[in-house]
Parts: structure tokens; sequence; C-alpha cells
């Protein structure tokens, strides 16, 4: 009965609140109707309640809110499950959101010449296509950030009405630093040569705390200490990087579940393994000064990755009161219902029935354990400092397969 009995408090709590905003909704009171709408929505989704919390957004113009909840209804189908009230507000959903979308305005910008590497920032975001009509918030502040190479960069706000669709011309001022700089290469007798460089790098791997949560419930941020020996060559504009390296991602025992799962699946999940890579990286540079001691870099890479040793334990765990909790407080099962009592938590029914300090097999076992694994990196990021014609100190950053990376390196030729 305590495991069951959360599940429903939340959702006679739920429904209550639901009741309640409903409520005021029908009164066209939203802006109580609205802390109510989005409670109840939190404990338990439901249609109905859904299209009733977008309603209010949409009459108190927040469009972007609105829109974004009633396109969420018109993807979602409807099944046996649905009650009535929800299949209603499903079939309302489509026509509510062309209507909103009709009252978003709208910009679009256009230049009268092309502009090298064009980028332009709504609100501190990159457009992908900044000539095609972005939506945006009414009566909200807009900044706008444009940035061209060899252009000075151009700044401005502005703010638009409900239902206005606003051109915006571009027009850039050419930089003459810019211009400058750019006829500095990077390849000058002082900073490059044809001759290869020769490296090492410390390199650490974060797998965020949020990463477990997008495939699967618990986890804790983990940082994988490693390094690298690197051979560097040119080829054509572009650095070619060959890299064997080493990366140790071992982490203290941390809870984990499957995304829904029931309570009862939690896990306490601890590790210890090896891991070696050889990769194939290409980076792209500009200068940062007119001397060419600094530079910025960007790229990829690609490789292999091959965990040769250590294990990923799994041991399945209860909550010291039995009840459910925190599971960061939880503590591994000593086997089925050791300690007594704990038997829906540690048994020997589930598909999870043997995890008692289980070590998990590797993929080509069937298991979840990484064995040979591809090794993939974009973008990469960095910046480069030259001390003198021979050495070279790297900063670098990056996404990859094995987490967000971050390097220290030194080169010399």
């Amino acid at each position: 009965m305590a495991v069951v009995w959360p599940m429903h408090a939340s959702a006679d709590q739920a429904g209550y609140k639901a009741q309640q905003g409903l409520m005021w909704a029908r009164w066209n009171k939203c802006e109580q109707a609205i802390p109510l709408l989005e409670e109840a929505e939190l404990l338990r989704h439901q249609a109905h309640v859904s299209l009733a919390l977008a309603d209010c957004y949409a009459s108190k113009g927040k469009l972007m809110e609105a829109v974004e909840l009633y396109r969420a209804l018109s993807e979602e189908k409807i099944t046996p499950k649905h009650l009535f009230q929800d299949r209603s507000a499903i079939k309302k959903a489509p026509q509510r959101l062309a209507d909103a979308q009709a009252r978003l305005p709208t910009v679009t910008f256009e230049t009268s010449e092309e502009y090298p590497h064009l980028e332009v920032f709504l609100n501190g975001v990159k457009l992908d296509d900044p000539f095609a009509p972005k939506p945006v918030a009414p009566d909200m502040p807009l900044s706008l950030v444009v940035r061209a190479n060899g252009y000075d960069e151009l700044e401005d706000e502005f703010t638009l009405r409900e239902g206005e669709h606003f051109v915006r011309p571009i027009v850039l001022t050419k930089s003459v630093k810019a211009e400058k700089t750019s006829e500095i290469s990077v390849s000058d007798e002082d900073v490059s040569s044809a001759d290869p460089w020769f490296g090492g790098r410390g390199r650490v791997f974060v797998i965020p705390g949020f990463f477990w949560r997008i495939v699967g419930d618990g986890g804790r941020t983990v940082f994988a200490p490693g390094g690298a020996l690197s051979f560097t060559t040119k080829t054509g504009n572009a650095d070619l990087m060959l890299t064997v390296g080493y990366a140790y991602y071992g982490w203290k025992p941390m809870p984990l579940k499957g995304r829904n799962a029931p309570e009862t699946d939690w896990e306490i999940v601890e590790s210890s393994l090896h891991n070696v890579n050889a990769t194939v990286e290409l980076a792209w540079r500009s200068a940062l000064d007119d001397g060419g001691h600094w530079e910025f870099y960007w790229g990829g890479g690609i490789g292999l990755g091959w965990a040769l040793a250590g294990d990923i334990l799994r041991t399945q765990a209860y909550p010291p009161d039995l009840r459910p909790g925190d599971p960061y407080t939880y503590q591994k099962c000593a086997g089925p219902n050791d300690p007594p009592g704990s038997y829906l938590y540690c048994n020997e029914l589930d598909h999870d029935a043997n995890h008692y300090g289980y070590a998990e097999p590797n993929w080509f076992a069937g298991g979840k354990r990484p064995f040979i694994y591809p090794w993939l990196a974009f973008p990469q990021l960095g910046i480069t400092y030259h001390p003198s014609k021979s050495t070279a100190v790297d900063l670098e950053t990056g996404l990859t397969t094995g987490g967000l990376l971050l390097g220290l390196g030194v080169r010399a030729r």
C-alpha cells in the first residue's frame, strides 16, 4: 500500500488543481487559472487541461507559449484511453494553433549584397536561415546582432506588435581593421612551416548530469580524465592531427533506472572502465593578432574507441525506510529480499533478478557495456598561443561521443 499511495495522492492533487483552474478559466479569470492549470499539467497530463491552459496563454498575449501547447496537442494521437473531453480538445487544437500562429508577429531579414560568413543572432540565438520569416513574441524587446567577415558588427533593438510582419534590411560597414588582419596569413614564417608538430595534451571528458536524465532517471555529472599523444601536419588549408589517447570512465556508485520504469527498478551503478582511442582530427585556423601569435581554430574528428578493461557493475537498490523517496539515499541490496522486507526492490523475479554486483556484458554479448565504439567530435573549438616559432600551446573544447571535451596541450617541432 505504501508503494501506490503517492501515485494516488498525486492524481487526486492533479484533479483538484485542474478543477479549480478550469473553473477560473470558464469565468475568464486567466490570471488565477494559469498557475493552477500549469501545476495540474505538471502532475498529470490531460488534453482538455492543456487546451484550457493554451487558451489562457493566448488570451493573455503569451502567444509563443500558446503555440507550443497547441502544437503538442495537435500532434497527440487519440487513443481509446482518452476521455470525451480530451478527444474534443485534441480535435480543436489544430484550428486554435492556426489562429494563434496568425496572431504572431514575424521578422524577416534581407541584404542588398552578399556578406561572407554572415551570422544573424536574434536575442542571442543564431538563426539557421535569417532570410526566412521568424515568429517572435509580440510587445517584447528583440536584440539583433549581425556579423560577417571583414565588416563591423551591427547591433539593434526593436519591438513588434501582434500580427506585424516586419522586413529588416541588413547593411554592414566594411571594417578597416579586418581588412588589414586578413592580409596577414597564419602561414607566415614566424608561426608555421611544412615541418610537422609532435605533442601531448591532457583531456577531460565531462558527461553532464542532465545527459542521464535524457535517457533515463538518476545519474550525476561524470568526469573522465585522460590524455593523448599527437602528430600534426598541414594538409591544404587545414591541420591534420593524428592522436592516440586514453580516458578513465570511472565513477562512484550512483542511482539509475530506465525512463518511465517503476520506482522498484532503481539500481546502484558504478564503473571502472579504461578506454583508449585513436582519432583523426581536422582543424582550420584564423589569426587573432597582427603578429600571428594567437590563433582561433575549429574543426572535428573521427576515430575508434576501445574499452579495454574495467566493468560496469549494477546492483538492485532499496530505500532505507522501504518507502519511495530520494534515490540518492538508496542502498545496495545484498540479495533477494535482503534486507528482510525489501522484496519489492530486492527480488529474483524481474528482468534484473541477478543484479547484485552484476558485471554488465559488452555490446557484442547482448549487454550495455561499450567495447569497440565510434569516436566522433564536432564541433571542436580552440585557441592556440605560439610562444616561439617551434612551440604551441592549445586550449580546446568540443562535443564528442565520449562527452564534453576540455583539453590543454603542448606541441613542438
